[in-house]
């Protein structure tokens, strides 16, 4: 039996992409009434891709979650919910990598809920401003540096100051610099 045919005898109308990183096939997107449902740790449709916290922080940009009904693209599809995150000036990398990952499992609870409780499908939902739509590629290693990043522009709400990434990225120890 196929995950559509699973899903059709067991009644279930809707999906959530819990981290894969794989494109969920056009057949099973269309299968759902109700959509698959992912949390990007980023600010859709300005921040897609895989380092979207990271790019954000280097950016000097909001961080945040989107809860959004999957599209056949990567992070594209109807948004349903998106929140920015506020940090201190000396909040460090990996708390702040935490709070966009356990924020983002609170937002997936919230966005099924409201599924469940209001029938929204991918068509209630907000379409993505394509216009606004960027792609970013993992975060160089060229980006990462053992010293600490320059200060942010004042207009800047969540300034922080030293910014350390988890061991598990490959650059333990090391911090984000803008040029």
């Amino acid at each position: 039996m196929d995950t559509v045919s699973l899903c059709q005898s067991l009644g279930i109308g809707c999906l959530i992409n819990a981290g894969t990183p794989r494109k969920i096939s056009n057949r099973i997107l269309a299968a759902m009434p109700h959509g698959v449902v992912n949390v990007h740790p980023g600010i859709l449709p300005e921040y897609r891709g895989c380092s979207a916290v990271e790019w954000a922080i280097y950016n000097d940009s909001q961080v945040g979650n989107t809860a959004h009904f999957m599209g056949e693209g990567y992070d594209t599809g109807p948004i349903i919910r998106t929140e920015a995150y506020e940090f201190a000036r000396d909040a460090d990398y990996q708390s702040i990598r935490i709070h966009v990952y356990r924020a983002g499992c609170d937002l997936a609870g919230r966005a099924l809920s409201l599924i469940q409780d209001t029938g929204i499908t991918p068509r209630d939902a907000t379409m993505q401003d394509e216009t606004k739509a960027s792609y970013w590629d993992p975060i160089p290693a060229e980006k990462m540096a053992d010293q600490p990043r320059d200060e942010p522009s004042p207009d800047c709400s969540r300034r922080r100051g030293h910014l350390r990434p988890i061991g598990s990225s490959g650059h333990s120890g090391a911090e984000l610099r803008r040029p």
